[in-house]
């Protein structure tokens, strides 16, 4: 298996790209959103919250079409994974190409977010492949490739500013004391977040109250790591408490729980080159765990898993129905938040799009269609999510 490592590579960073490809469609509320610019829709590129080279990378490289967009963010995650494994090397002395199939594979976590079309899918995948030239550099003593990994890591926070919790990883590869480590951190991390306060304490609160956000609330992101959470022990020093640091965040916002995931998979791979993987009892026959193949079931899986992910093409025929519907009647089409950059993308100008609150359905002007996953008072169910009110 070592033999066809790098193929195998190339094969799990494609996984979420033919999912793309056959799903006919993006996924992620806001993946909408940049869908929509990159189809020209330029009135909506202020929303984006992305720097303008790239609202204007995007209309001009990806233009609509499904396949570049796939192929670009295949290139990108292969280069995130292949950057693992040149980060991995400084922790792992054998098979490291375990570390990014591991990293791919273990949770779901990283599938998913490689299937949002959005600023961090590129911010973060930035952030892994300069970590990986970086370790190239001190490894060959290159300036070109720390200039290069440079970048890579300055273009990766322009784009998402939290890539800097990878970002950061790097100087943990310096030549120094542990301590001057984790000041080097601190500092670096202050520096970024002190002058954003509100902004980092109003993104806490997102995960909290009636109308908290599914992957802001809290705790939920352990839930895709339960299964590996004890190896936390096993993330290699001086890493570990940055590891537990990371695993904290991502408790406390579950969005940024899949950072925690490289750290928590090196102790889990560490954990199985030198103790082993085993069952407590014996399981089908079989007492030491079997990873590789868990994984490639798991990937299979994901892949079925993001083919019927909400919305699919049928959900957008839907919506595309009840667009024609509230033309045909001449009435106001209402639609949950949530769902509003979809409408966009389809042509429909909504106003519920970017945040809370949800319409005030029980107090608008009738007659209207509604586009609700919730069931309205007074109205008639028309569809699945279609109510004529």
């Amino acid at each position: 298996m070592t033999r066809f490592w790098f193929p195998l590579l190339v094969l799990v960073a494609s996984i979420p790209s033919v999912t793309l490809l056959l799903r006919g469609l993006v996924w992620g509320s806001d993946s909408f959103a940049f869908w929509s610019v990159s189809c020209g829709n330029v009135l909506y590129a202020n929303s984006l919250s992305s720097p303008v080279w790239f609202v204007v990378a995007i209309q001009n490289i990806v233009n609509c079409n499904l396949i570049v967009l796939a192929f670009l963010m295949f290139l990108f995650y292969f280069l995130a994974l292949l950057g693992l494994y040149f980060f991995g090397k400084n922790f792992v002395e054998k098979e490291v190409w375990r570390f990014p199939f591991y990293v791919a594979l273990l949770t779901p976590l990283f599938f998913v977010e490689v299937l949002r079309f959005e600023n961090d899918f590129f911010g973060w995948s930035l952030a892994l492949i300069g970590l990986g030239v970086f370790s190239l550099a001190l490894t060959k003593k290159s300036i070109i490739l720390f200039a290069l990994s440079g970048c890579c890591m300055l273009f990766s926070y322009q784009l998402w500013q939290p890539s800097i919790f990878f970002i950061v990883l790097a100087w943990f590869l310096v030549p120094i004391s542990s301590l001057f480590k984790y000041v080097g951190v601190l500092v670096s991390l202050l520096s970024i977040l002190l002058p954003k306060t509100s902004y980092v304490v109003g993104s806490f609160t997102n995960g909290i109250g009636l109308n908290s956000v599914a992957e802001e609330i809290p705790l939920v992101g352990l839930v895709f790591v339960l299964h590996i959470l004890h190896l936390y022990k096993k993330i290699p020093f001086p890493l570990i408490y940055y590891g537990i640091f990371l695993l904290l965040l991502g408790a406390l916002k579950s969005k940024y729980m899949f950072l925690a995931v490289p750290l928590l998979v090196l102790g889990v791979l560490l954990k199985q080159q030198k103790e082993g993987l085993s069952f407590k009892k014996t399981l089908f026959g079989v007492k030491e765990i079997p990873v590789l193949y868990v994984c490639l079931i798991l990937g299979i899986g994901y892949f079925f898993m993001g083919l019927n992910m909400y919305p699919t093409t049928l959900d957008l025929n839907e919506m595309s129905y009840a667009i024609k519907l509230s033309q045909d009647q001449n009435v106001m089409l209402y639609n949950d938040w949530g769902d509003g950059w979809t409408f966009v993308s389809l042509g429909y100008d909504t106003n519920y799009k970017i945040s809370y609150p949800n319409p005030d359905w029980n107090n608008l002007p009738k007659p209207f269609v509604a586009w609700s996953k919730e069931k309205i008072e007074g109205c008639v169910k028309v569809s699945k999510h279609i109510q004529q009110c």
